[in-house]
């Protein structure tokens, strides 16, 4: 495995957000989900 950086526009991933309600669980864990959610965009 190997770390990175992947650059995509931000606007893909609130498409995707919008239209599968799973992609956060499959991609973040709960931990992960829940330290996003409680920030400030």
């Amino acid at each position: 495995m190997y770390t990175g950086i992947d650059i995509i526009e931000i606007s893909r991933i609130e498409k995707v957000f919008g239209s599968h309600k799973n992609f956060l669980k499959r991609v973040y864990t709960s931990d992960e989900v829940e330290y996003c959610q409680s920030r400030k965009n």
